[in-house]
């Protein structure tokens, strides 16, 4: 059986991250491993920059927040392939 997958949750909704959080886990491969309100909050704290445990191997991300991105700056919006 191959390692759990290490899933973050980013929503600046509570009750969206808790619906989220209900479906992963109940799925036997995945664990939810932190939770953040914005995308800004989601990458300081799912990525720090010392920290000997292993960042996570998916994110749900519901939207992504201008507060990570440089004013006036646009996301990339093309697909990733699966």
């Amino acid at each position: 059986m191959s390692p759990a997958a290490r899933a973050w949750l980013a929503d600046d909704q509570a009750l969206v991250r808790a619906g989220f959080r209900v479906l992963l886990d109940s799925a036997d491969d995945i664990t939810v491993v932190g939770e953040a309100t914005n995308g800004g909050e989601a990458v300081a704290q799912a990525y720090p920059t010392t920290s000997a445990q292993a960042g996570p191997t998916a994110a749900l991300v519901r939207h992504l927040r201008s507060d990570v991105l440089p004013a006036g700056e646009e996301p990339d919006r093309t697909p990733v392939p699966v």
